[in-house]
């Protein structure tokens, strides 16, 4: 998966190269985790509303029941950038 929007983020920040590993249950979002010297960090990208102007971003997960719900604060992330 291309992760453009962190690719331009780190390229604009010059935080140097860093791996992100893709979250399968967000591709739409390009969804994934990253580790830099600051830590975790959360990754997605915005999407576009079809009905009304500017863009959302949802952060969350799937639980083993397969429901979507929030991350828990026992999860590595130090960032979620925006």
């Amino acid at each position: 998966m291309v992760f453009s929007a962190f690719e331009r983020y780190r390229d604009l920040t010059g935080i140097g190269p860093a791996q992100v590993l893709s979250e399968e249950q967000g591709s739409d979002y390009e969804s994934g985790q990253v580790t830099l010297d600051s830590g975790t960090w959360r990754i997605r990208t915005a999407r576009i509303t079809p009905t009304k102007p500017g863009a959302f971003v949802a952060v969350w997960r799937r639980s083993s029941s397969g429901a979507t719900e929030p991350f828990g604060s026992w999860l590595p992330c130090n960032a979620i950038p925006g």
